[in-house]
């Protein structure tokens, strides 16, 4: 059991955006005579979640589950995926590269 080589590439690339998306958060949150409204919040609090959630899921998972490139964002998506769940286009059979 473990993550390949390529899952933890992935996972710390998750791991990078998730930190960026915090660090915007802090930013946003430390702007002097700015008050960021709550969906701004939500929007940074949610991105850096599933970034983590991303390097969880590829951290955990067996190796040996196969994934592919989704044609519209690249990211590393089960083949059998029917929607992309990070840039949420919809994936069929012709879409698959």
């Amino acid at each position: 059991m473990g993550a390949s080589e390529f899952d933890r590439v992935a996972a710390r690339r998750h791991l990078e955006l998730a930190q960026a998306g915090l660090r915007a958060l802090d930013t946003t949150a430390s702007t002097a005579g700015s008050v960021p409204t709550p969906s701004v919040i939500r929007g940074l609090v949610a991105g850096a979640l599933n970034e983590l959630d991303g390097a969880v899921r590829l951290l955990s998972e067996p190796a040996e589950i196969g994934r592919i490139g989704c044609r519209f964002c690249g990211r590393m998506i089960m083949p059998a995926a029917s929607l992309c769940g990070f840039c949420w286009r919809v994936l069929n059979p012709a879409t698959l590269g």
